[in-house]
């Protein structure tokens, strides 16, 4: 508590005034207008907000939790003030000292007051259905403030002992749904506000050593620690599990972000970090590869084989299946028979695999996945090896726009492994970045009318391919490793092409 003295100022008086009332003492107050509303006509609850029934845990806060002196007059808040806002535009909280300002937005009217909190505009969190605001109370409870004009509820959390609690900064994180909130209080703890053994018993996810801690989905837990995130499904049964981990800080192995599906119901985690810890990088490495079913909790292996690497490409929208390419390191490598090379997708309630293009290396992927840009290994007349690329329909057995996009058998350390990159929720919210990530080429780069790609082949030359099959070469990149490593990027109206900062118009 930042202002001891004034908390327990507020509570001497309350239990003086409580005290009179049991013994029949009319109550006094400094101020006449102590109890009466502060806004003649008190702001109106709106119909689509129902406030769920108090628990058991909820203790009502007094009728007059302090006591406002003459010269205070609670007021509206000014320019400097911070402002929080509930989700549906219609409450806020305003930090103006000395109180603590509950009023609607949209009829500027106050509609009840508490005293200040310092760093208030960090404490104060409204529930995603905007049916209240919450706020620390100490190390062991948190203030439930409903818009309806009454004073906060205190609930009192079963934290587990811990003597750094007193020098605690508590803070507080709805899940996404509203379901949960986790409370940081030198502990990471997880509460169902309304669910009245979870008050008593709050789920312990993290005691100590963490950074930070976010939501990644309304389920799944994440924390920041020095050099990793770690993943902790939160279930409805009181329980966390720890589902996974992603390095954050290159501590050995080059590892892909976990993608998340964009029901939230599941996540795919590259795994290899571990046995990358063990054994150190590129010494006998297995590959390994989950897919985590976010409802219960359980984890699933589906590739795991020295060499063979699984490429994350992406879901579908309705998240049915995950796309992505199994491919090895090493001509000498044989694949996992699960995963078997070429591009494949998973159906996580199931777990089938299936193939869609057998051997192929790389793919881009339209923005609804029926056409796919697919780069594939091809044998010459000699018996050396090309790798050529051609824009294929998916479910049918025609390539249209053929290139050749690679003389030779390309390596592993040719491609770009070792560049920074981020995770994002299945909004597109940035969750968090790593400086080494393991990443792979993109052979093609899809217009933004879904209709044409534009690559670059063998030959340096900058061409684009369209669903018929036409073809155009815009022109000769300088660019020496081929399509390796460069980012093409179409402008907005799909009439240019930038490549390493020049740009070629199309046709």
């Amino acid at each position: 508590m930042k202002h001891p003295w004034r908390f327990f100022c507020q509570c001497l008086i309350a239990f003086v005034i409580t005290a009179c009332e049991a013994l029949g003492v009319p109550s006094q107050s400094t101020a006449p207008s102590v109890n009466q509303p502060i806004t003649d006509t008190p702001a109106s609850v709106p119909e689509q907000i129902t406030f769920p029934q108090m628990t058991g845990t909820a203790l009502a806060i007094p009728t007059v939790p302090f006591v406002i002196e003459p010269t205070q007059t609670p007021a509206l808040p000014g320019p400097n003030d911070p402002v929080i806002i509930s989700s549906n535009g219609i409450y806020a909280v305003a930090c103006k000292d000395p109180f603590l300002i509950l009023f609607n937005v949209q009829t500027n009217e106050i509609v009840s007051t508490y005293p200040y909190l310092s760093d208030c505009e960090q404490q104060v969190h409204w529930s995603p259905d905007s049916s209240y605001a919450t706020f620390a109370l100490g190390y062991d409870s948190i203030m439930r403030w409903r818009p309806d004009g009454n004073q906060p509820e205190l609930l009192h959390l079963g934290l587990v002992d811990n003597p750094l609690f007193l020098g605690c900064n508590v803070r507080m994180l709805w899940s996404p749904d509203g379901h949960f909130l986790a409370i940081d209080a030198c502990g990471i703890y997880v509460v169902q506000p309304f669910d009245e053994s979870s008050l008593q018993n709050p789920l312990l996810v993290q005691k100590s050593y963490y950074y930070d801690f976010r939501w990644a989905t309304s389920r799944l837990l994440m924390l920041e620690y020095h050099r990793s995130y770690g993943f902790y499904d939160v279930l409805d049964n009181g329980t966390a599990k720890s589902v996974g981990w992603w390095d954050r800080d290159g501590m050995g192995c080059l590892v892909q972000p976990p993608s998340i599906s964009p029901d939230e119901n599941w996540i795919v985690f590259d795994v290899s970090q571990y046995q990358c810890g063990i054994s150190g990088p590129g010494e006998n490495n297995i590959y390994q590869y989950s897919i985590v079913d976010l409802k219960q909790g359980s984890i699933n292996i589906f590739s795991d084989t020295f060499g063979n690497l699984i490429d994350f490409i992406d879901w579908n929208k309705d998240s049915k299946v995950f796309y992505f390419i199994s491919r090895t390191i090493d001509s000498n490598i044989t694949a996992d028979p699960s995963t078997p090379f070429g591009l494949l997708t998973i159906n996580p309630q199931t777990l089938q695999i299936d193939s869609l293009f057998e051997q192929a290396q790389f793919a881009a992927f339209n923005k609804d996945f029926s056409w796919a840009y697919v780069v594939f290994p091809v044998g010459n007349d000699d018996g050396s090896l090309r790798f050529d690329g051609g824009l294929w329909q998916v479910g049918s057995t025609e390539l249209k726009g053929r290139q050749v996009m690679f003389y030779g058998e390309p390596k592993e350390e040719q491609f770009p492994s070792s560049w920074a990159g981020s995770m994002y929720s299945a909004s597109g919210v940035e969750l968090g970045y790593s400086s080494q990530i393991r990443t792979h080429p993109i052979p093609a780069f899809w217009s933004h009318d879904n209709g044409r790609v534009a690559l670059i082949n063998a030959e340096h030359q900058l061409v684009v391919v369209s669903l018929s099959g036409d073809v155009q070469v815009i022109g000769k990149s300088a660019v020496p490793d081929n399509w390796v490593y460069p980012v093409l990027t179409w402008s907005d109206d799909d009439r240019f092409i930038a490549v390493d900062g020049v740009t070629w118009p199309v046709p």
